[in-house]
């Protein structure tokens, strides 16, 4: 669209010039006769075609250099705002697959330093989410997927609070176990208590996996289709 703006531009310009010459011709012959023009004045004429051959080249040039710095600019956000969506659903299915790759179990000796680090973990990973979607709305317009992405991240809340909850409950039946031996006691009910806390995990997300799973899906429905809008901006912009 751009350049098409060029060449009518040039196009106006040249017609311009042609006008301008004629008239001066045309002025300059009636005054002196069609076979009068001395050396003298087809100097002079030449030097006049010149100095708007020059005047229009400087303009042109300047034209050029305007709208090829526009051009550039808005590739330029263009790109931004593609990195930054990529980036974005990048993040945010990170944040999503640590949480789902975590796996509820009873606290042994085998697993309770990932146990006691997944809490840092996921708001490490929640964090890095924040700044994502935080740089994407610097860009976009798109009212799908900003509110689409804040209602997603509200269940995926909801689920990471329910595997937060039940991994404090079960390092804390690891704990008192450790505990009472150093007593000399048992914790007896350490299996059935750890396995109810499981079951009732276990009962309650997977409806909370199947909704965000189908909103991610959306989502990055609404991603490509912004990411193909701005590659068709870019597109009419060489033609």
């Amino acid at each position: 669209m751009e350049i098409s703006a060029i060449i009518i531009v040039q196009f106006i310009c040249s017609l311009g010039l042609f006008f301008l010459l004629r008239n001066f011709y045309t002025t300059y012959f009636n005054k002196k006769g069609e076979n009068q023009a001395t050396k003298e004045d087809i100097a002079e004429i030449t030097k006049e075609v010149e100095n708007v051959k020059k005047i229009f080249n400087d303009q042109n040039t300047i034209l050029n250099a305007k709208l090829s710095f526009q051009n550039q600019h808005a590739l330029n956000l263009r790109n931004a705002e593609r990195e930054a969506l990529i980036d974005f659903n990048k993040k945010l299915s990170a944040w999503l697959q640590y949480i789902y790759s975590y796996k509820i179990k009873i606290i042994t000796e085998n697993n309770i330093y990932s146990a006691e680090g997944f809490y840092d973990e996921l708001e490490k990973r929640e964090y890095e989410y924040q700044l994502a979607y935080g740089h994407i709305q610097l860009f976009i317009s798109n009212e799908n997927i900003l509110k689409h992405s804040e209602n997603m991240v509200s269940v995926i809340k909801d689920l990471s609070q329910k595997y937060v909850s039940t991994n404090g409950i079960l390092l804390f039946y690891y704990k008192q176990q450790l505990y009472l031996r150093t007593e000399k006691k048992e914790y007896t009910d350490f299996d059935s208590d750890c396995l109810r806390t499981m079951h009732k995990f276990f009962n309650s997300t997977p409806e909370l996996k199947e909704k965000i799973d189908l909103q991610h899906k959306q989502l990055i429905s609404f991603i490509r289709g912004r990411i193909k809008e701005l590659n068709a901006r870019e597109s009419d912009e060489t033609d």
